[in-house]
C-alpha cells in the first residue's frame, strides 16, 4: 500500500514536467524589405531621413534561434539579430545643423544609418496546442545610430542611439488542423517619458512534418527616442520572407 501511495504521489509531482514540451531548438532567417521614414535631431532642427538625406527602401536580413526545454518554471529563450543598416549619399537642398556641425545647402554628404539590434527574449507559453500563446520580456540592445559626414570637409556629426531597452513580448499562432498551415502575430513594445518602441509582425506560414518551414508577413518598427540631446522619430516597415527549421 505504501509503495502505491509513493508511486501516486511521485506521478502527481512530476506530471507537469512530463507533460511539458520536450527539449528542442529552432533556427531561421528572413529577408526584410525595409521602407525608412522619419527624422533625427541633435542640437539643431529635425533632419528628414528621406527628404534631406535620401533614405528610402532597402533589404536587410534577420537571424534567430530558439531554445525549448521541459522545465515549466524556467522561461524559454529566443535570440534574434536584426540588420537595419544603410548608407546614402545626397546633396543637401537646405542648410542643416546636427551635433553642432553645420552643413550648408548644396553640400554633398554621406549618411550611415544603423539601427541594427540584438534581442534576448524570455517567455512562457500558457497555451500550446492548435492555439499557441507566448508572453514574456524582451531586452533589445542598440549600439550605433546615425552618422553624417561632409564629403568635402570631412566634418562628421552623430546622433547616438545606444541603449538596452526592455519591452513586453506577446505572440499568438493559430494552427490549421491537419494542414501544416498557420497564421500568427507577435509584438514587442514599451512607452515611457515621451519615448516609445513598438515592433510588430503579422504572418502566415507552413511547417512540414519534419520541422522545415516557410513564412511570409509584414513587420512594422516604430522608434521615438529622446536621450541626452539626441532625438529620433523613425518608422521602418515592409514585407518579409522567412525559412526556418524546428528540431
Amino acid at each position: 500500500m505504501l509503495k502505491k501511495i509513493v508511486f501516486i504521489g511521485t506521478t502527481i509531482a512530476i506530471a507537469p514536467y512530463t507533460h511539458a514540451d520536450a527539449l528542442g531548438f529552432s533556427i531561421g532567417a528572413y529577408q526584410w524589405q525595409q521602407n525608412i521614414d522619419g527624422s533625427v535631431r541633435s542640437g539643431g532642427e529635425n533632419v528628414d531621413l528621406h527628404d534631406d538625406l535620401g533614405f528610402g527602401r532597402q533589404h536587410n536580413n534577420v537571424y534567430f534561434a530558439e531554445f525549448d526545454h521541459p522545465v515549466p518554471v524556467l522561461p524559454k529563450i529566443r535570440v534574434q539579430h536584426t540588420e537595419m543598416s544603410s548608407s546614402e549619399t545626397s546633396t543637401l537642398t537646405r542648410t542643416i545643423t546636427v551635433d553642432d556641425v553645420t552643413y550648408s545647402a548644396s553640400s554633398a554628404v554621406r549618411t550611415d544609418l544603423d539601427l541594427s539590434h540584438t534581442d534576448a527574449t524570455f517567455y512562457y507559453r500558457p497555451l500550446d496546442n492548435w492555439v499557441k500563446l507566448r508572453a514574456g520580456l524582451t531586452l533589445r540592445n542598440f549600439d550605433k545610430g546615425v552618422k553624417i559626414r561632409s564629403l568635402s570637409t570631412g566634418d562628421t556629426a552623430k546622433v547616438d542611439i545606444s541603449s538596452v531597452i526592455p519591452m513586453l513580448y506577446l505572440a499568438a499562432r493559430f494552427d490549421l488542423p491537419l494542414t501544416g498551415l498557420y497564421i500568427g502575430a507577435d509584438a514587442n513594445g514599451i512607452a515611457y517619458s515621451g519615448s516609445h518602441l513598438f515592433d510588430s509582425r503579422i504572418n502566415a506560414g507552413y511547417e512540414t512534418p519534419i520541422g522545415l518551414g516557410i513564412e511570409g508577413g509584414y513587420r512594422r518598427f516604430e522608434l521615438k527616442y529622446d536621450h541626452s540631446g539626441d532625438h529620433a522619430d523613425i518608422t521602418v516597415d515592409g514585407i518579409y520572407a522567412e525559412v526556418f527549421y524546428h528540431f
